[in-house]
């Protein structure tokens, strides 16, 4: 284990965290970054659309 998941662990530990609100928090995150990535990606798609014209 490296020390940064060491850290991390304890800290999770310390709050009392259970493995599924960790887990849930990710899945947020992760659906979060999704979000912002399709819509840069919209926009990108708009913004070379203009160009285009």
């Amino acid at each position: 284990m490296s020390g940064l998941n060491w850290e991390k662990a304890n800290r999770l530990r310390k709050r009392r965290l259970s493995v599924v609100d960790e887990k849930e928090r990710l899945d947020l995150d992760a659906a979060a970054r999704w979000l912002s990535q399709k819509a840069r990606q919209e926009v990108g798609a708009a913004k070379r659309k203009r160009a285009r014209r």
